[in-house]
């Protein structure tokens, strides 16, 4: 039809990884993100999908133009190295609290949302969170269970929604360095890890904007580490 049709975002559904067998190197995943039919509001869907406990490995993937998110993680330890997501129209990556996924050189560029996602809740199992440098957005509360071991990398920045917390029953080791120190700070904060809520300047930071960390573990460790913009519970 030479040029009597266009690619849009959202023109096909998305790709759903439920094998740990699977392997996905040198491709491209374009133009996805709706089950429906492209710019039906109700049908948006991240374009990748990785479920079912799967520990798939994405490796040199491109990820672009989704109507909505790039990469959704459900579940399973999947392997990310080298996957770019760029110019889609939400978060570039969403973690939920039970995966485990490991990132190693991905990007994230001109998406409705250059951060990563990440539910809140108890987390029951250890984690070693280190997210290659994207910012990190909690979508409520962060609960280290008892007996439960959290380390986040050097340079990190997590950010909390309004009255958020987290309380660190288990171990939580937060050691930056004095020239990667760990942030953590309010979604509308957009000096540290750039506006990942992707609303210019419509919010600014304010004093008590989230809650607190509270540490109930001897064995927990923060250092070096900048605490912004918290302070209140609502």
């Amino acid at each position: 039809d030479a040029a009597a049709t266009t690619p849009v975002s959202g023109a096909w559904e998305a790709i759903y990884v439920d094998s740990g067998t699977s392997r996905f190197e040198h491709v491209e995943i374009r133009y996805a993100g709706n089950r429906f039919s492209p710019g039906t509001g109700s049908g948006r869907t991240a374009a990748v999908h990785v479920r079912d406990e799967a520990d798939p490995t994405l490796r040199d993937v491109v990820i672009a133009d989704a109507e909505n998110g790039g990469l959704y993680v459900d579940a399973g330890d999947p392997l990310l190295e080298r996957v770019r997501v760029e110019d889609s129209g939400g978060e570039a990556f969403f973690v939920e609290l039970a995966a485990n996924p490991t990132f190693i050189d991905v990007t994230a560029i001109g998406n409705g949302a250059n951060r990563v996602g990440l539910r809140g809740g108890t987390l029951t199992e250890d984690r070693d969170y280190d997210f290659n440098g994207l910012p990190v957005h909690l979508t409520t509360d962060l609960t280290i269970a008892d007996g439960t071991s959290v380390s986040i990398v050097a340079g990190s920045v997590f950010k909390f929604p309004d009255g958020a917390f987290i309380v660190a029953n288990g171990t939580l080791t937060a050691v930056g360095t004095e020239a990667e120190p760990l942030v953590f700070t309010t979604i509308n904060d957009d000096t540290a890890g750039g506006d990942s809520n992707n609303d210019a300047a419509a919010t600014t930071p304010v004093s008590g904007s989230w809650e607190a960390i509270y540490v109930d573990s001897g064995t927990s460790r923060i250092e070096p580490v900048e605490l912004r913009y918290a302070g209140n519970r609502i």
